[in-house]
């Protein structure tokens, strides 16, 4: 992928809009605000906010989204592996889990080919 911003650019859209959504439908189902559920919509600001930077290819700043892509993913992994015990699997909350973590892996697997690539100097 030649643009790693635009990938950045819908990841965040992804992230801003799964994190809404995880919050609205807790609220709509529990009547209670779970402001956890939001965690994903604060790294799409965040990845977001990056996004002129990595279309300058700012070195540091692509190099700081891949690493909030990685704890994301990880911190994903890790609750999807602590709730995975309780069924939760094919719960809304497992649903969000999953999408979060499997948009991680593809968005930094598509930064590490960058990488690789521009090392090799192709």
């Amino acid at each position: 992928m030649k643009n790693p911003h635009f990938v950045n650019l819908i990841y965040s859209l992804l992230l801003l809009v799964t994190g809404i959504t995880a919050f609205t439908l807790r609220y709509l189902e529990s009547n209670d605000f779970q402001y956890t559920a939001l965690i994903p919509s604060l790294f799409g600001i965040i990845l977001l906010s990056l996004g002129k930077g990595i279309k300058l290819e700012n070195k540091i700043v692509a190099h700081i989204a891949v690493l909030l892509t990685l704890i994301l993913a990880v911190f994903a992994l890790v609750m999807l592996i602590i709730n995975s015990g309780d069924g939760m699997l094919l719960t809304r909350k497992g649903i969000i889990f999953m999408i979060v973590l499997t948009s991680s892996f593809i968005v930094l697997g598509i930064y590490i080919m960058r990488f690789i690539r521009i090392k090799r100097g192709s």
